[in-house]
């Protein structure tokens, strides 16, 4: 019998590469996808609450200096009263009853401020109360996560410090 090597037979699967992932490919890159999954998920979730209070404290920053130069500008107090009582639940920006600008609620992040403290500035730009006000943002679901600091002198200047050796004083690190 005459064996031709060019002839082909019908129904024959050819031999060579396969296209395509087995069982056992797809079982290893399923696994090596939950690993990650595992290692990156605590450290996205720890990204995120920080990126939330950083984008708190510059909310609440730029909200300052806008009601601090509505006061000067107006000639008349203008207070950043926290909605509710809480300034995590956003704050309406007023010059008497006319509402200037308003802030929605802070989601993920907890506000403290001081006990008894207005926060208004006067027609020269300086605080209405007498000393330094300090208010404290932190991420209501994560401590781990730096607490940030939004000090307003007694002169009506803001700035911001960061709480970075997490010792609950924002003025030493």
């Amino acid at each position: 019998m005459h064996h031709d090597s060019n002839h082909r037979y019908r129904g024959a699967t050819p031999v060579g590469p396969s296209h395509g992932f087995t069982l056992i490919e797809l079982m290893i890159a399923a696994a090596i996808a939950v690993i990650l999954a595992a290692v990156a998920g605590p450290s996205f979730v720890d990204l995120t609450a920080a990126q939330r209070v950083k984008t708190a404290t510059l909310d609440f920053y730029s909200g300052l200096t806008f009601a601090r130069g509505a006061a000067i500008a107006r000639k008349t107090v203008v207070e950043i009263a926290p909605r509710n009582g809480n300034f995590a639940n956003g704050w309406d920006i007023r010059a008497g009853a006319a509402v200037l600008r308003s802030q929605s609620g802070l989601g993920g992040v907890a506000v403290s401020v001081p006990a008894g403290m207005t926060l208004a500035y006067d027609q020269d730009g300086r605080l209405t109360s007498s000393g330094r006000y300090v208010v404290r943002l932190t991420a209501s679901e994560n401590l781990m996560i730096e607490t940030r600091c939004v000090i307003i002198d007694p002169g009506g200047r803001s700035s911001i410090r960061v709480d970075a050796n997490r010792d609950g004083n924002c003025f030493n690190g």
